[in-house]
């Protein structure tokens, strides 16, 4: 724990002197580069180390300390954690899929950050219903010719790497699921304009479009009909960490709140003299206290390849997510009507918290993945 301390207090002093949580506040042109500061930042920290693939086990080295990094970058700038969040997806699913040596290089350069990367998977037709899936991968001399649409692609106006889910065109249900990735310049792959969103404005979130695009063999990530139980593998990965940067954010936004409480005078007295929000105070810690030690366990258990890892790493981004969506909205109340302003800052905690209980399976789809495995395992008992 206080290895862990000191990690997550150096990381956060890093990211204040280099001023993410300023820079990072500059919302996303179209087309154009995101500030160069984060990039180094990132490289810098070496935050991305902690995904490396460890030599003595198989799967990345230390998924705990990433979670605890998501959570003190995403303290600082929502920009950076998405980058972050975005770029780990495709880093899991080679090493998941054991395309450590085949891919090595694709794979160093997105722990390097040399290369950027995004995850194709949500379509028009289909978020959380991935199984409704209509890009399609027909096998052709050589490869496969990929068609489809992808739409709300964090990331994707300025990755390198494009992993991407289809659907193999003659293999019916999930067993034609199958993981390409592909470079930017790929010919017949096109980024459409960014997508204008409430929240989450500092990173491009665009469509996608395949018309013909030719991959090599070689670009299966996995095999053939391996890619949804892969994605469904990296979802475990990633969902403990949506929680943790939620939690960053909101942990801020109370550091927000206490400091604005202990100046602002109503009714002869400090705002944290007040026993109401004294209350509302201690419950918001509360639940961020406990949705923490939700993440940290799925971490743990994600790092000693331990069971359950689906129902748990669900239940630590829905308690992550939801935590942090309350105690956005109630520290944003400590601060009245100066809280609607944007002057303060809190209107942007509340407009990027909305997004992180939907992306990444929505909690509503979760809950019942969730019922399903625990009343099964419950019933199991008796």
């Amino acid at each position: 724990m206080y290895e862990e301390h000191i990690y997550a207090q150096k990381l956060r002093e890093l990211g204040q002197q280099r001023r993410i949580h300023e820079i990072g506040l500059t919302d996303y042109a179209d087309g154009q580069p995101l500030p160069h500061e984060l990039f180094d930042f990132l490289k810098d920290s070496g935050v991305f180390q902690n995904l490396a693939p460890d030599e003595k086990k198989q799967g990345v080295h230390d998924i705990g300390r990433w979670l605890v990094a998501l959570r003190e970058v995403g303290a600082l700038d929502n920009t950076s954690v998405h980058i972050m969040t975005t770029q780990s997806m495709p880093i899991y699913a080679l090493q998941l899929a054991g395309e450590t040596e085949r891919l090595r290089q694709q794979l160093w350069n997105m722990i390097s950050l040399e290369k950027a990367a995004c995850f194709c998977m949500t379509e028009p037709s289909g978020g959380s219903d991935a199984a409704n899936l209509s890009a399609s991968a027909s096998r052709v001399k050589g490869g496969y010719c990929i068609n489809g649409e992808k739409c709300m692609i964090m990331n994707a106006g300025f990755a390198d790497y494009f992993l991407i889910l289809a659907r193999l065109s003659d293999v019916e249900g999930y067993d034609g699921f199958t993981l390409f990735l592909a470079d930017r310049q790929t010919e017949g792959l096109e980024v459409l304009p960014h997508t204008p969103t409430c929240g989450v404005t500092g990173v491009p979130i665009n469509p996608v479009i395949f018309h013909n695009m030719f991959l090599p063999k070689d670009r299966a990530v996995g095999g053939e009909g391996n890619g949804w139980k892969l994605v469904m593998s990296v979802l475990n990965h990633t969902r403990p960490g949506v929680g943790a940067a939620a939690l960053g954010a909101a942990r801020t936004a109370m550091e927000r709140a206490a400091a604005f409480g202990q100046h602002r005078i109503c009714f002869g007295k400090p705002l944290n003299k007040n026993a109401v929000l004294q209350g509302k105070f201690a419950g918001m810690s509360m639940a961020w206290d406990a949705a923490w030690l939700l993440v940290e366990r799925a971490g743990r258990n994600l790092d000693a390849h331990g069971p359950a890892q689906t129902s748990i790493s669900a239940m630590a981004k829905i308690a992550g997510t939801e935590a942090a969506k309350q105690i956005v909205d109630q520290a944003l109340d400590f601060f009245g009507g100066y809280g609607y302003l944007t002057e303060t800052g809190m209107e942007r905690f509340y407009r990027d918290i909305r997004t992180t209980p939907i992306y990444d399976g929505s909690n509503d789809i979760l809950r019942g993945l969730v019922a399903g495995i625990q009343l099964k395992n419950y019933a199991g008992h008796i």
